[in-house]
């Protein structure tokens, strides 16, 4: 998100945008969202970086793949009558009228994410020692028992410029200001901060930007449900100590029918053993009520010891009305 100069988490545009940027808004949206899950899109824009030999102007730091997501956007509108060099002549002049309209806010350069909740002096929850939790908004399941439901309001309030009740937009350097009260816990009993959510990993840049904030034996977690791609997993492992993966179910139809999503939870995990310590990563197998059976646990422990995964932990859901299951 911090690449973006419209979209900022947000779950509608704001009302405070220009006149005219709420498509842009859209469009940015979506990039984020498909380059997230790496939806074949970025495939098609990665080609299309190719086949227009898109390159940026100096000092225009757009991502080529969002470039390419509005020519291909352009070429919708207009069409494609001309030339490649024509075409692109016409592109970049529209490009600069209708996206670079303005530049990206100070805010944004600065990885501000939404946090609503800051949660000190926990024990025993969130790995070893004395931490403290910070839960961002935003999550790609709709868990039907979501323990913290509140990632997926609105950030913002009707008029698009006020923050919600309970909600912070917080910069790296804002979160470390507040939570370093606390160093000498974390110093004294190994522990540090654990980011959760809604999902952490959407804030790939924000944690790492936090975590060369830090002393260096401040330990840094994230409690996840490790639905994010190979990229970010690789990003974020030089500054994440731990991680605690959430698999919800190792079975496909159990998991789809409780999160509302597929399942891609063997390539994420595939993903982990390249890149993560296995003895850095401690798996979270549910119990869950209505979805998941004794034998079904078993299956998914199994099937994660299969993989090679060691440090493997029950747990037990809470059957709860969400608005999901309203």
């Amino acid at each position: 998100m911090s690449q973006c100069r419209y979209y900022n988490g947000e779950c509608e545009p704001p009302r405070s945008l220009p006149e005219g940027c709420a498509l842009m808004w859209d469009y940015e949206w979506h990039w984020v969202l498909w380059s997230l899950k790496n939806d074949s899109m970025m495939e098609q824009f990665q080609r299309m970086i190719e086949e227009f030999h898109l390159e940026n102007m100096d000092g225009d730091k757009t991502p080529l793949t969002m470039k390419a997501l509005l020519l291909n956007r352009y070429l919708h509108w207009v069409g494609a009558y001309a030339s490649i060099e024509e075409t692109l002549k016409h592109f970049e002049k529209w490009y600069i009228d209708h996206y670079l309209i303005r530049p990206t806010n100070e805010e944004r350069k600065a990885y501000a994410s939404p946090i609503f909740g800051i949660s000190r002096h926990r024990m025993g929850v969130d790995g070893k020692g004395v931490t403290t939790l910070v839960t961002f908004m935003g999550c790609p399941l709709k868990c039907r028992y979501c323990l913290n439901d509140k990632c997926h309001d609105d950030i913002y309030e009707e008029d698009g410029r006020t923050l919600r009740r309970g909600i912070q937009m917080l910069t790296p350097q804002q979160l470390y200001d507040i939570v370093k009260q606390d160093n000498i816990y974390f110093q004294a009993s190994g522990g540090g901060i654990c980011f959760g959510g809604g999902e952490p990993t959407m804030q790939e840049l924000f944690i790492i930007e936090f975590a060369k904030l830090c002393p260096k034996n401040w330990k840094i977690t994230l409690e996840t449900s490790l639905d994010c791609s190979y990229n970010t997993i690789k990003a974020l492992a030089p500054y994440v100590d731990e991680w605690i993966v959430d698999i919800k179910s190792m079975n496909a139809d159990i998991y789809y029918r409780y999160t509302g999503k597929n399942s891609a939870v063997h390539q994420h995990l595939e993903c982990a053993k390249r890149l993560l310590p296995l003895d850095k990563v401690t798996i979270k197998v549910p119990h869950i009520p209505d979805f998941t059976t004794e034998e079904d646990v078993r299956e998914s422990i199994k099937e994660l010891r299969e993989l090679g995964f060691v440090n493997i932990v029950e747990c037990d859901y809470v059957k709860r009305v969400t608005r999901i299951t309203k």
